[in-house]
């Protein structure tokens, strides 16, 4: 998933300006999981996100690198559960967890003001989108985060509350992913799935 962020694109770069020092550089996807099994319970896609060492991870935040979260259901059955969940993935678009901030680029979701420098050693929620289906508005997109040093530890979770009265389930094919969007003089973390969402 490549973003431009509105600006020229080309040969993978987005340049701002001539000059190099002011390249920015949008990654593909960095990681996903996928689940293809019916479910009704939470699942969740927890992964580490590992820098070197404390100050090329500030570095990474400090010059506009984000991780970037979304995620999509595809298949399945046509029913009202799998539609309403559909219809929340998309909407909730792309999630940015920067330097100060988590914010979203779609219609529904609620960012917070906790970004890399407001991390602790506990998870803290950092981001949460329910579903606008009246039936539906339980069900829920949520991502945690926390800090120990130089690696971060995040945990999407996806909750399926079903319609208050019976529990269709979500099936089909549904994808998390993880992209990161950094300036060019910084280092690329390591990403690693430590919990998917099969």
């Amino acid at each position: 998933m490549i973003q431009s962020d509105g600006l020229n694109l080309f040969s993978g770069l987005v340049y701002i300006g001539i000059a190099s020092e002011y390249m920015v550089t949008s990654v593909g996807s960095k990681i996903s999981s996928q689940r293809t099994t019916v479910w009704t319970d939470p699942i969740n896609h927890i992964f580490t996100v590992t820098f070197p060492d404390v100050p090329t991870a500030t570095e990474f935040f400090s010059k506009g690198g984000q991780i970037r979260f979304s995620a999509d259901r595809t298949g399945g059955f046509g029913n009202m559960q799998n539609t309403s969940f559909s219809i929340l993935l998309g909407e909730i678009s792309i999630v940015m967890f920067g330097e100060l901030a988590t914010t979203n680029s779609g219609p529904t979701g609620n960012g917070t003001a906790i970004g890399y420098d407001n991390l602790t050693g506990s998870y803290q929620s950092i981001f949460t989108a329910n579903s606008s289906a009246d039936q539906y508005t339980a069900d829920e997109y949520s991502i945690e985060a926390l800090i120990n040093g130089a690696e971060l530890t995040f945990k999407v979770t996806m909750t399926d509350d079903g319609d208050n009265t019976y529990d269709e389930g979500v099936d089909g094919t549904i994808t998390s992913y993880i992209d990161e969007r950094r300036h060019n003089t910084t280092l690329s973390p390591d990403y690693v799935t430590t919990n998917g969402l099969s």
